[in-house]
């Protein structure tokens, strides 16, 4: 896997354009963490789709992407499926409780993606709800030295 690297960019007031090719060449090597406790196509709304797209998205253009979520799947909590690595960082729990989302859903998997540190990537994209696993990626991230999106 690839080591986190810092890159200085200066940024100018009109950005050179950048061919398609140029692009492919620049995430060849990379490593992505998606951190998002639900997935498609365990759990179906329009983050889950979103994120399915992207995911896809990225590994064909030679990203190595890993998905840190809950254990969605049966079997072992690691697997591969079209060249993308799936991570359960912890066992499923019930993503709403009275219609609400649950807050035990949101401190048991905030808690367990402490568990990224052990990780090496590039960069980490963060779903955004529930909230409170934000503040643990905050922490990993800058553990890591990696930006967070």
């Amino acid at each position: 896997m690839a080591t986190p690297t810092r890159l200085l960019v200066r940024r100018s007031r009109r950005a050179p354009s950048v061919r398609s090719a140029d692009r492919a060449d620049a995430t060849q090597g990379q490593v992505v963490a998606m951190v998002t406790d639900a997935i498609y196509p365990y759990h179906m709304g329009g983050k889950e789709i979103r994120y399915h797209h992207l995911i896809r998205g990225l590994a064909r253009r030679g990203v190595e992407v890993h998905v840190f979520t809950m254990h969605w799947w049966d079997g072992p909590a690691h697997r591969v499926v079209d060249g993308v690595h799936y991570h359960a960082l912890c066992r499923r729990y019930a993503l709403y409780r009275d219609r609400r989302r649950s807050i035990l859903e949101a401190v048991m998997f905030s808690l367990a993606c402490l568990r990224l540190v052990a990780y090496r990537f590039d960069v980490i994209e963060a779903d955004h709800m529930p909230h409170l696993p934000l503040f643990t990626i905050r922490l990993v991230a800058s553990l890591r030295r990696v930006p967070p999106l």
